[in-house]
C-alpha cells in the first residue's frame, strides 16, 4: 500500500530503502570493494610461513601429510618423528650390515611424467595420405622445432645424462636417422640444414630396417604395409632425479616445480629465494649465478607458442603482471600449430604434463577474473533495469 514502505522501521528497512533509492552508490561500492579485495589477494605478499613468494592467492607449500599445512606445529612434529625414525633405520642397517645405497645418479633415468611429446602430420591429411612425412623440407622443419627445446639454455640442466654427465642423444626422435650428430641439429652451430632427397630416403630406409626395434615408434599404423609413413612422432626425454634428490619420488612436488621452470620460464629473483626454501634440496647448477636479480630465462612453452604464432588474451601481462598472458582466453583454444614449408604445411602437436600444469595454473586465475567480471556484469544489468523501470 502507498506509504507502507516508508513506515517500516529498523536497520533492514533502512538498508533496503537506501539500496533502492541509491542503487548506483551500492554498485560503485561493490565494484571498489571487489577490486580492492582482488588487489589484496593478488598483490599483498603471502604469509612467509605459507609461501616464500607470491600474493595471498598463492597456494601454501604442501606437506607430507593429508589435510595439514606444512607450517603448522602438528605437521612439523610429524616430520621430526619421521626423520628420527628414518635415521634410526639407517643406523640399524649400518650396524647390522644391511646398509644399501638406494640413491639414483642424478638424471640417470627418463622422467616419463616430464617428457615432451611431439606429433608431426601432413596439414592436409586427406590430400597427402599417400605421401611420406620424411621429405627434406619436412625433416628440416622438424629439426628446427625440436631445436627450440634441445638448444634451450636450461635444457642441459634437465636432460637425461650419460655416466659422463653429458646429455644423452634423443633416442626417441626420428631426426637422429637424418642428422647423426647432435650438433647437426643445432641451428646456432650451422645445423638443421636442408638435406638431399637421397639422404631423406636413406634415413627413412634405416627407420624401416629398425622396425623390429625402436624404428617402429616413428611409423604410422599402416606404414609397414604401405612402405611409407604419413606421420611420425618424437619423445623428448628429460632426466630424473634432479641433483640433490634421491629418486623421482623424493620431494616430488618440488622436483615437479623445478621442471616447470624449464617449460614456463625462470625468474632469477624468485629462483634464488626458493633455493633456501622450497628448493633447498636442489644441488645442481644455478643458472642465475652471476646474473642480475631481474634476469629472466624464457621458457620453452613461450618460445614454441611464438614459433607457431599462438597467443592468448591478453597477449602481454596487464597491471604489472597481475593479469598474466592468456589469463582471459587460453592461446591453445582454436590453435592450429604448423609450419609453412616448400612442399606444403607441416602440422605439429606438442604436449607435456608440465605444459598441462602450467596451463591449469592459468585457467585457475582465469576463473577468478571471470567470476569477478560476471558479478560486475550482473550488477550492471540490475542497475540498467532499475534505471528503466524507476
Amino acid at each position: 500500500m502507498p506509504g507502507e514502505w516508508d513506515d517500516r522501521k529498523g536497520i533492514i528497512a533502512a538498508i533496503s530503502r537506501f539500496s533502492h533509492d541509491h542503487y548506483y552508490i551500492v554498485l560503485v561500492l561493490f565494484v571498489v570493494i571487489t577490486l580492492g579485495l582482488t588487489a589484496v589477494i593478488m598483490m599483498v605478499p603471502a604469509n612467509k610461513k605459507c609461501a616464500l613468494q607470491g600474493g595471498q592467492f598463492t597456494v601454501c607449500e604442501s606437506s607430507n601429510h593429508d589435510w595439514e599445512l606444512s607450517h603448522t606445529s602438528t605437521s612439523k612434529y610429524k616430520d621430526a618423528v619421521g626423520a628420527v625414525r628414518n635415521d634410526g633405520v639407517i643406523k640399524f642397517n649400518e650396524i647390522t650390515g644391511r646398509a644399501m645405497n638406494t640413491e639414483m645418479r642424478p638424471r640417470s633415468a627418463s622422467a616419463e611424467m616430464q617428457n615432451l611429446y611431439i606429433i608431426y602430420n601432413h596439414d592436409d591429411q586427406e590430400k597427402n595420405a599417400a605421401k611420406s612425412i620424411f621429405t627434406p623440407a619436412r625433416i628440416q622443419a622438424m629439426c628446427k622445432t625440436e631445436a627450440v627445446i634441445t638448444t634451450h639454455p636450461l635444457y642441459r640442466l634437465f636432460c637425461e645424462v650419460e655416466e659422463t654427465g653429458k646429455c644423452k642423444d634423443q633416442l626417441l626422435s626420428p631426426l637422429r636417422y637424418f642428422y647423426k650428430e647432435p650438433n647437426k641439429r643445432d641451428p646456432a652451430k650451422g645445423g638443421c640444414q636442408l638435406i638431399s632427397e637421397t639422404a631423406a630416403q636413406e634415413g627413412t630406409a634405416k627407420i624401416f630396417e629398425d622396425q623390429s626395434g625402436i624404428g617402429v615408434f616413428f611409423l604410422s599404423n599402416k606404414a609397414l604395409e604401405a612402405k611409407y609413413t604419413n606421420k611420425t612422432r618424437s619423445n623428448i626425454r628429460l632426466g630424473l632425479p634432479l641433483p640433490g634428490y634421491k629418486d623421482g619420488s623424493d620431494d616430488k612436488d618440488a622436483q615437479g616445480k623445478l621442471y616447470d621452470l624449464f617449460y614456463a620460464g625462470l625468474d632469477c629473483k624468485v629462483f634464488t629465494a626458493a633455493l633456501t626454501g622450497e628448493f633447498k634440496k636442489y644441488t645442481g647448477e644455478n643458472p642465475c649465478k652471476d646474473k642480475d636479480d631481474d634476469f629472466f630465462i624464457e621458457g620453452i612453452e613461450s618460445l614454441l607458442m611464438t614459433s607457431f604464432r599462438i597467443s592468448g588474451t591478453p597477449a602481454r601481462p596487464l597491471l604489472g603482471g597481475v593479469v598474466p598472458v592468456g589469463a582471459l582466453r587460453s592461446g591453445y583454444m582454436g590453435a592450429d600449430p604448423g609450419i609453412e614449408i616448400s612442399d606444403g604445411n607441416l602440422e605439429v602437436r606438442f604436449w607435456s604434463l608440465a605444459f598441462q600444469q602450467v596451463e591449469f595454473d592459468r585457467v585457475v586465475d582465469a576463473d577468478l577474473y571471470y567470476s569477478i567480471l560476471s558479478i560486475f556484469a550482473v550488477w550492471c544489468y540490475f542497475a540498467n533495469v532499475l534505471l528503466m523501470c524507476c
